[in-house]
This record gives C-alpha cells, sequence and structure tokens, in this order.
C-alpha cells in the first residue's frame, strides 16, 4: 500500500484468493490500515471463482461418498 500515492490509497478494493487470507489481514483491511480518516475505504474479496473444474470435482467427491455408503449398506458375509 505503501508504494501507492496517497490519493490512490483512500478508496480501494484488495483482492485475496482463500490461502492468502487471515483474520488479522481482514480486520487490517477492514481498518483502512489503522487510518481514522472517514476518507479512506479499504475493501476487500476472498474466495475463487467456482467453475466447472470444481463443479466437477464436487460431483466426484459426492458419487465416491454415495458409492461408499452403498458398499457400507450391503449385507455382511457371517
Amino acid at each position: 500500500m505503501a508504494q501507492l500515492p496517497w490519493w490512490r490509497r483512500q478508496k480501494v478494493l484488495i483482492r485475496v484468493d482463500g490461502a492468502g487470507f487471515s483474520r488479522k489481514l481482514l480486520q487490517w483491511i477492514a481498518s483502512a490500515g489503522g487510518r481514522r480518516s472517514p476518507t479512506f475505504r479499504w475493501e476487500y474479496s476472498i474466495g475463487w471463482a467456482f467453475t466447472a473444474r470444481e463443479q466437477a470435482a464436487v460431483a466426484r467427491a459426492d458419487a465416491i461418498v454415495r458409492a461408499f455408503h452403498r458398499i457400507q449398506a450391503l449385507p455382511r458375509p457371517t
């Protein structure tokens, strides 16, 4: 942030992927880096795009869990 000119630091949107966030980082961003001036407003966005790749991975995981439950429901040999 210090590399930005002061007039560019007043309204900032910071994007962080899921692996890079922490509660302290979010608190720092929400406080505009500790600035008390009402002209400073920093916002954040955390996450990633939930694309077809992620949807396919969730579907595969769901299929594995369902198959596991079907196997568990089979009668056991005595």
